[in-house]
């Protein structure tokens, strides 16, 4: 993946993640990357190793019904949002033979 747009991606990320935790007043706000090696379906049936990265915070929080449409064009749980910053990761993942994920 060009390590430009893989720096794109990070960076609207952990945006989000600080964006996420402008709520929280009753806790120390925490963005917590990780990357590690992870087989291509984590079941170990393809053994093609790929790099998996996190982004991780303590924020707010997504509601449940709202996890499959996070990566859709336009879609925004902030009053000012323009929901396309997640669907750009996603497009720029997919791109390059790549997913984006959210739990």
């Amino acid at each position: 993946m060009d390590k430009h747009l893989m720096l794109q991606i990070l960076v609207n990320l952990i945006a989000n993640a600080k964006q996420a935790m402008t709520g929280v007043s009753n806790r120390r706000h925490q963005v917590t990357v990780r990357v590690d090696n992870a087989r291509r379906d984590d079941t170990g049936a393809d053994d093609e190793v790929r790099l998996r990265i996190r982004v991780e915070d303590n924020g707010v929080g997504i509601d449940a019904p709202n996890l499959p449409k996070l990566f859709r064009h336009g879609f925004t749980t902030r009053a000012h949002g323009h929901g396309f910053g997640l669907h750009s990761c996603a497009l720029a993942a997919q791109g390059n033979g790549r997913h984006s994920h959210c739990a």
